[in-house]
């Protein structure tokens, strides 16, 4: 079942029109007289005529799908979703189970012992992250990630797509919108690292491609360089040597444009967020590192086979398996700290982050 071609152009008058601009349209373009201060933000004129295909005209501005004056609006659109929020109906973990699970969490050079336990509900901040690559091709897609809003904790995948199962999610709620808490930020970093494995594919075939039309170019303007340096009839070493640096000149300013045509440009944006109240189940640690004592809460959420990865102290990432710093017990991962032995190097002391000493 095919659905309709997108229209550009509705798309971006009905934006504009949302932001306060007087729009009109025309046929298969579109008018736009856009306040200032909003002009100046999307980079457009105050006066505009909007087409899908090339600009011809001094007044005219491309808006067709790939555009820069789309992707602008698309992302102010995206930027102004609202967090939408529901309960997930789902029954909490038992106990024994998140127990069982949390006396095998082992810091990489420290101890931790299990406390008293206890059935909660906990908030997870579940993105949907659109990135789009382009280069002289245009890749795009979606990266989901879910973190505590408590504390950035990232839950099991499997629990996460089972959260997401029609008939789960009940009864919507009043929830704060967490975007505006410094988790939109941590989200991004999560998608950045989740979309790398779409990435790698990109890179190499932009190398590839950057590669074998930098060799055609090359191979093209040698010959021309060698048959000029090489005549059927007799010409001046000034006119050859003219010829030669004319040759030249031009091959360098192709290659310079092929850098620029295959430069790999990324971006992130968040597309969708939801607000869900899960059910857990809580288990109060005590970590413990020389002479040093902390406390740490683990939780296992509902349909969930693994606990919640607590993330670094000092990059964010989640880790399984932390090393605790000596001075206050913060939790490392393993990009930040490979090595459990001697003492750990923290970046979350030197920016002086509150740690976990009782």
């Amino acid at each position: 079942m095919s659905g309709a071609a997108p229209d550009p152009i509705a798309f971006a008058l009905a934006a504009l029109a949302a932001r306060g601009a007087l729009v009109e349209r025309s046929g298969d373009e579109g008018i736009a007289l856009v306040e200032p201060a909003l002009a100046e933000a999307l980079g457009v004129p105050v006066e505009v005529r909007l087409v899908a295909a090339a600009a011809r005209a001094s007044d005219e501005l491309w808006c067709g799908l790939g555009s820069p004056t789309l992707e602008r609006l698309i992302d102010a659109e995206l930027a102004a979703l609202p967090c939408a929020s529901a309960r997930v109906d789902l029954a909490a973990p038992r106990s024994n189970q998140a127990r069982s699970l949390a006396q095998r969490f082992a810091p990489r050079n420290g101890l931790a012992t299990t406390g008293s336990d206890g059935v909660s509900d906990a908030s997870y901040l579940v993105v949907d992250v659109r990135w789009v690559a382009e280069a002289d091709e245009r890749h795009e897609g979606l990266v989901r990630v879910a973190l505590s809003t408590q504390d950035g904790a990232e839950p099991d995948p499997a629990a996460l797509a089972r959260w997401g199962d029609a008939g789960v999610l009940r009864d919507e709620y009043a929830g704060t919108p967490a975007l505006a808490d410094g988790l939109a930020t941590l989200a991004i970093g999560r998608a950045r690292d989740a979309a790398t494995g779409a990435f790698e594919p990109i890179v190499g075939s932009v190398r590839r491609r950057h590669a074998r039309d930098h060799q055609r170019i090359v191979t093209y303007f040698n010959a021309l360089i060698v048959e000029a340096k090489s005549p059927r009839r007799r010409v001046s070493p000034e006119t050859i040597a003219a010829k030669v640096a004319s040759y030249r000149a031009e091959r360098d300013g192709k290659l310079r444009d092929l850098g620029a045509r295959y430069t790999l440009r990324g971006r992130l944006a968040i597309a969708a967020a939801m607000l869900l109240r899960v059910p857990v189940v809580t288990v109060e640690m005590t970590l413990k590192r020389r002479k040093a004592q902390g406390a740490l809460v683990l939780r296992l959420p509902a349909e969930a086979a693994a606990l919640d990865r607590l993330p670094c102290d000092a990059c964010g990432r989640p880790t399984a398996s932390p090393v605790l710093c000596d001075d206050a017990l913060h939790l490392l991962c393993e990009r930040c700290e490979p090595s459990a032995t001697g003492r750990p190097d923290c970046q979350a002391c030197k920016r002086r982050r509150p740690g976990r000493i009782l």
